[in-house]
């Protein structure tokens, strides 16, 4: 093989490879860029999260949707609960999971959120606490 030969061939070889770098990347799909979430004007939560044990988080929209399927609120409890769970939520981001701070964090949020709520509704919610109460203890061993 003479020296013309080789040179050809690397130039081939560079150009493929060329081509095949401007082919992958003219047609591989572009990623959707992922914004940061954010509370909307009407106060709905979203984007809050705090960290559970075994690597699984809890949005405060998770909360809110648990607190008003279990407690089906009035428009007007909305307007005012859903702004004590985000701000409760910023304050449990700073706690550790199943620790003693997070659990009295749970305890100030529910008893907040249990001065907004009607007769008819606190007999509901006193059972989901103590439910709730009794699963943390049994897990964290009533630290």
């Amino acid at each position: 093989m003479n020296h013309w030969q080789i040179i050809r061939i690397v130039l081939a070889l560079c150009g493929i490879f060329a081509a095949g770098i401007l082919t992958g990347r003219f047609t591989a799909p572009v990623p959707a860029p992922v914004a940061a979430p954010t509370a909307s004007p009407q106060g709905k939560p979203g984007g809050i999260s705090i960290d559970l044990d075994e690597g699984r988080t809890l949005d405060s929209a998770q909360v809110a949707r648990f607190y008003h399927r279990v407690l089906n609120f009035t428009p007007a409890q909305k307007g005012v609960i859903i702004p004590i769970i985000r701000s409760a939520m910023i304050g449990l981001q700073k706690t550790k999971p199943g620790s003693p701070e997070r659990q009295e964090a749970l305890r100030r949020l529910n008893a907040e959120v249990r001065t907004k709520l009607n007769p008819d509704q606190l007999a509901t919610f006193d059972k989901v606490v103590a439910e709730s109460e009794a699963r943390w203890t049994a897990k964290h061993g009533g630290k």
